[in-house]
């Protein structure tokens, strides 16, 4: 089971090529704030990780040491649970997603395109 973010910025915006460190941070702070043990677990796990995140898909210019994204373009943002557990949480969450003010600060839109579900032994 994974979601898809639409995501839209409001202004154009610069960001490190190592964007998607922050992209996991967000994640896993949106799993603490609603199951701490989860999130520990999904942190400090020794073993597979059992969910995924994707990079930004969408335009993203190379501009010296930095990614420039346009306002008004359009990116996706695939995370996908690999286990029944973190497939609870998330299809649990999907719907609250669009109304975090993390999003709406600097994000025009946000929407929570489909659940989709990854060809996997667990989903």
């Amino acid at each position: 089971m994974g979601l898809v973010f639409e995501l839209v910025p409001k202004a154009d915006v610069s960001i490190y090529p190592q964007y998607t460190t922050g992209l996991h941070a967000w994640f896993l702070n949106q799993v603490r704030a609603v199951d701490p043990e989860l999130s520990a677990y999904l942190h400090d796990g020794e073993s597979e990780k059992p969910f995924t995140i994707s990079a930004l898909d969408g335009e993203l210019v190379s501009s010296g040491k930095l990614l420039h994204l346009f306002a008004s373009n359009t990116h996706r943002w695939y995370v996908t649970a690999l286990s029944k557990r973190v497939i609870t949480w998330l299809g649990g969450m999907a719907k609250d997603f669009t109304n975090r003010s993390e999003f709406t600060q600097r994000i025009s839109t946000v929407t929570v395109l489909s659940n989709f579900s990854p060809s996997c032994n667990l989903c």
